[in-house]
């Protein structure tokens, strides 16, 4: 792939739906240190102004006044038959997972993003299909490496520096939590906290958002404690529907469960 150099207007560069939204704490940095050095990587476009990469500097570059700024456009052929919107996002995808800075729900989210791409262009690799076409492989009936592997298994042969299984679990993050549970981590210490997030896409919505609360609120300092508090929570603000017979010693202990005293007490 080719790539030209040029200075373009600021205004004619075209932002689609991004994967990565704006960090505001990252552009700030960036208006810093381009305010003082007046140096900045040139972003990366397509032949259309759209933008492949460098949301951030963009959005810096904009807020500190500047008109026109250098880029660097990628040289393509549309009759060459690549997808090329599947081309670029994936693109944007691989350029923001070499990010070593990159928190863990963004890399989950990525990763996600990945996939679907990766199903959607080799679907027989979905589960249940891919054991049949390893079989196909070997007897040659299929010659495409993608078509044998499932996704996971595929990047993390490909010398991705996770591991097949870390790539899964990332993966479930994104698919298990919430939407709008994690529409709220974003502002959260938890979401560079993979262990906690993974423990916390096991549960139900309900009680994701219960323990997001808690965290912060202050309430709690992590997923473990404030699953506990509602766990605690629960029981003591459940009514109990039957009181065992024991005439008129009847004793709640406060959570659900009742104490039958000895008849030598009674």
């Amino acid at each position: 792939m080719k790539y030209k150099k040029k200075k373009i207007y600021i205004n004619k560069i075209i932002v689609k739906e991004r994967i990565r939204g704006v960090q505001e704490s990252f552009v700030k940095q960036l208006m810093r240190s381009i305010k003082v050095t007046g140096k900045y990587n040139p972003i990366l476009i397509n032949a259309k102004n759209e933008l492949v990469d460098g949301l951030q500097r963009l959005i810096a570059l904009k807020r500190l006044g500047y008109t026109s700024i250098l880029v660097y456009e990628i040289e393509y052929n549309e009759e060459s038959g690549v997808v090329w919107d599947k081309y670029f996002k994936i693109l944007e995808i691989l350029i923001n997972l070499s990010n070593p800075k990159l928190r863990v729900l963004e890399r989950a989210k990525y990763y996600y993003e990945q996939k679907m791409i990766y199903l959607e262009l080799y679907p027989q690799t979905k589960s249940g299909i891919s054991q049949s076409n390893a079989m196909n492989c070997k007897l040659g009936r299929i010659s495409s490496r993608n078509s044998e592997l499932p996704f996971a298994k595929y990047f993390a042969e490909s010398k991705d520096e996770y591991s097949e299984s870390t790539i899964n679990e990332l993966i479930r993050i994104w698919e298990n939590i919430d939407d709008d549970v994690k529409n709220d981590i974003w502002d959260t210490s938890l979401v560079d906290e993979k262990t906690q997030l993974l423990h916390l896409a096991s549960k139900s919505p309900e009680m994701q958002r219960g323990i997001l609360d808690l965290i912060m609120s202050g309430k709690a300092e992590n997923v473990y404690d404030a699953e506990q508090i509602l766990i605690i929570n629960e029981r003591c603000y459940k009514e109990p529907t039957d009181y065992p017979d024991i005439g008129d010693k009847k004793i709640l202990l406060g959570i659900k469960d009742f104490i039958y005293l000895p008849s030598s007490v009674r």
